[in-house]
């Protein structure tokens, strides 16, 4: 959101910055397991940078898709997407085959990468083309706070992982958070990437 007001003009308001503060809420709340005393004994480890890394990568994409719009078709785009992020990684898996080795089930392997494809890939970024076409780079970036939730929700469905009232209340937290940004007017800047 920092990135669409500084690079993109778009305007933030009360309401977005209200919703964006309870959803940050929301997301501590999950991660710190409801004890604040939690967040003093984080470990981080080399992956958190990574993944911060990613988010800057995504904000970036986002804010060029919203600046330049979809200058390819998007299914075109999304398999360019997927045919750069495939070589990235490329180099990464051969390393990590060379010292595990690839033990892994193959049969079940396909159901993984078909489910990835298709829900978080095909279905996933042609949303988020649209939500940023609809509501702006910064507003539809807002959902992105979902992710701890449903990580959580997965994690009780397919691991028989408890949920427990923090995730309840940091996943109320979440959404109420995302409703009260997503709700804030249209922007008025930016051609549409749709």
């Amino acid at each position: 959101m920092v990135g669409a007001v500084l690079f993109l003009g778009e305007r933030i308001i009360a309401r977005q910055v209200c919703g964006i503060l309870l959803s940050l809420a929301g997301v501590v709340a999950i991660v710190a397991k409801g004890d604040p005393h939690v967040l003093l004994h984080l470990d981080l480890v080399p992956g958190d940078l990574w993944t911060l890394f990613g988010c800057f990568c995504w904000a970036t994409y986002s804010l060029m898709l919203r600046a330049h719009g979809l200058l390819l078709p998007a299914l075109t785009l999304m398999c360019v997407t997927a045919l750069f992020g495939a070589a990235a990684m490329l180099p990464l898996a051969i390393w990590e085959w060379s010292r595990l080795g690839f033990a892994v089930d193959t049969g079940a392997l396909f159901w993984v990468v078909l489910y990835t494809a298709l829900v978080p890939g095909l279905i996933g970024y042609r949303l988020h083309a649209h939500a940023t076409a609809v509501l702006g780079a910064g507003r539809s970036a807002v959902v992105n706070y979902i992710a701890p939730v449903y990580a959580s929700f997965y994690g009780w469905l397919l691991f028989g992982e408890r949920l427990l009232p923090y995730h309840l209340v940091g996943g109320g937290l979440v959404f109420a958070g995302v409703f009260l940004a997503s709700r804030a007017r249209r922007p008025s800047s930016g051609p549409s990437p749709s």
